[in-house]
């Protein structure tokens, strides 16, 4: 996480998320009481073993895939042994063993424009008042 709390807003223009149509949720969906049970219990832990390492066997609520697995391989994956999860938690230090590639040149360039766009012009900055 941050150094601090701040909402969204503060750090990007959701606007900007919202015109090409980039899904976002509050950092505390999980624990709002109107978060329905069933996306609550439907979710998987997603870790990456560390390279030269074999990946342990899935269990109930985790899977764990091999160093160097392309992003683009992430969700069939993981559906095959967890085929109805909802919420895939996975920490940035997982993210960064995986492979960048997203299955082709085309959708890497998609990717990134849009991260691009959405991450321009942000505020990056967090008033006092919503305790920075």
């Amino acid at each position: 996480g941050l150094p601090f709390n701040c909402p969204m807003d503060s750090l990007y223009l959701t606007d900007r998320w919202n015109d090409k149509k980039v899904k976002f949720r509050e950092h505390t969906f999980l624990s709002n009481p109107h978060m329905p049970a069933e996306v609550r219990a439907n979710r998987v832990t997603l870790t990456v073993a560390r390279k030269g390492e074999q990946a342990r066997p899935h269990g109930p609520d985790a899977v764990e895939l091999p160093y160097g697995t392309p992003m683009a391989d992430v969700g069939r994956l993981v559906r095959q042994s967890h085929p109805q999860f909802r919420v895939l938690e996975v920490a940035n230090a997982d993210l960064r063993r995986l492979c960048r590639w997203l299955g082709s040149a085309p959708a890497a360039t998609a990717f990134n424009a849009v991260l691009r766009y959405i991450t321009t012009e942000s505020s990056r900055y967090c008033p006092s008042e919503d305790g920075g």
